[in-house]
């Protein structure tokens, strides 16, 4: 009977994790949004308070009095929102609301004499005055909000605003209206006099205006979608150069990122498998708390993973109180090996440095055994759709592994495999302090392995054959 194929993830797991993942996105938007809207509110702020001046330093009498009306009724709307949001769930809405009311309200502005002036401007004068500008002025304060939508329905109400305004004032019965002044054969005379009708309203003119609002208003939206997209893909890359962070050294992130083969190829070729572990660990954490033991394991693998990167390793990962750290991973070089074993010589350091620091703190000092292979490995991905891992397997792996096993029988810090000497060696590195062990039986292996150790001065066994 055949066993039962491997569970894949379904199609419902696939569409909850996607609906997750942009759930995430989509309250980082919201936040970001929100975060925009705050700037926007700012720059609101400072605009007013240069317009303020700007009315001090050009008008006076009702003029004055006016402008700074308007002034403070744009500033009171923003008061005005920032104490809805505050009270309110549905931040979005009191959004749009706000940014439809600054739409209609300067479109009735626009159009509303001046109350405190003893002669009126006629109406249509009012619609070809520079305040249309502010529409614009609006609008960018708007798409500092991040939200497109936003963008769009402020454009949308404007634009119907301004309608509105056109529509009323040329309904006036004073009102000179002329949808095609200078689409039909007209002297310039009768042109400019028409021009010249302070009652006159041009509606292929305002038609336009109107328009170029919807148009500018899409244009924005599209500007913030784009810049959500590029946002998202630069988190998406960020999070992906932060994944490699936790395993590859700085230089080696840069040279990935600039590579256009990818990671999870499979593949067979050489390199140096270094296994860490802290001697006694067990018994340690038995006496500690689970903050202390936490503690010292984030303080251990920080103090290791500083010289695997500083060595251009790659930590591949932890195990509890062990580290496994591999050198040719992404790609190989001829200096594998010799980095492997400065590496692990670094490693010893910065041990020896730490005890300094505990033993002066009252603690007891650590002691850290290495083993080293250098071999063949097969490379790839390995894990199912819902977990995968780039990860390094075959026979290098675990006689590195069995070899750090050893280190505690013999009584060694550091034991390394001939086949790892003799390649650091090749590469320049010095290898005069390191005693032969000679052939070392491994459990699960039948084959021995001629292995070297470091530090002779605390062997308590020299031989061969030890296990």
């Amino acid at each position: 009977m055949s066993p039962p194929p491997e569970p894949t993830l379904r199609a419902a797991d696939e569409d909850s994790l996607a609906a997750r993942r942009r759930a995430r996105l989509d309250a980082a938007f919201t936040a970001a949004e929100r975060d925009g809207l705050g700037i926007a509110l700012h720059a609101r702020f400072a605009a007013l308070a240069v317009l303020a001046v700007w009315a001090l330093a050009s008008r006076s009498g009702g003029a004055l009095f006016y402008g700074l009306s308007v002034v403070a009724l744009f500033a009171a709307s923003g008061v005005g929102y920032v104490w809805l949001s505050a009270r309110s769930r549905n931040r979005p809405r009191v959004a749009y609301a706000c940014v439809a009311l600054d739409a209609m309200l300067l479109s009735v502005l626009l159009v509303t004499p001046n109350p405190f002036e003893p002669s009126a401007m006629p109406l249509p004068m009012m619609l070809r005055g520079e305040g249309f500008l502010y529409f614009f002025v609006l609008l960018g304060l708007v798409a500092l909000s991040y939200s497109p939508g936003l963008v769009l329905w402020f454009g949308a109400v404007a634009a119907m605003g301004r309608a509105c305004a056109i529509a009323a004032v040329s309904l006036d019965p004073r009102t000179h209206v002329d949808t095609a002044l200078f689409l039909v054969p007209m002297s310039g005379e009768q042109r400019l006099a028409a021009l010249l009708d302070p009652w006159f309203v041009d509606l292929t003119q305002q038609a336009h205006d109107v328009l170029l609002l919807l148009i500018v208003s899409g244009t924005l939206a599209v500007v913030v979608g784009r810049s959500r997209r590029l946002v998202l893909r630069h988190a998406a890359a960020e999070r992906e150069r932060a994944n490699l962070a936790r395993y590859f050294s700085p230089t080696m992130i840069d040279e990935l990122a600039e590579s256009d083969v990818p990671l999870d190829a499979t593949r067979r070729q050489n390199l140096a498998v270094l296994f860490a572990d802290i001697v006694g660990f067990t018994a340690l954490a038995s006496e500690r708390t689970p903050e202390q033991v936490i503690a010292l394991l984030r303080d251990f693998q920080r103090r290791m993973e500083a010289c695997a990167f500083a060595h251009r390793g790659t930590v591949d990962k932890y195990i509890g109180d062990a580290v496994m750290m591999t050198f040719g991973t992404p790609y190989p070089a001829a200096d594998d090996a010799r980095r492997a074993l400065d590496c692990a010589l670094a490693m010893l350091d910065a041990m020896a440095g730490w005890n300094h620091e505990r033993v002066a703190a009252g603690e007891p000092p650590l002691r850290l055994g290495i083993g080293i292979h250098f071999g063949t490995a097969v490379l790839g991905d390995i894990g199912s759709e819902r977990r995968l891992e780039f990860a390094v397997v075959g026979d290098t792996v675990n006689v590195a592994s069995r070899l750090e096993n050893l280190t505690r029988s013999l009584g060694v810090d550091l034991l390394v495999s001939e086949a790892l000497l003799t390649r650091a060696q090749a590469a320049g590195a010095d290898t005069g302090r390191f005693v032969d062990m000679g052939a070392q039986s491994l459990r699960g292996r039948e084959e021995p392995v001629h292995a070297w150790a470091y530090a002779p001065s605390r062997l308590r066994v020299v031989g061969a054959g030890a296990s």
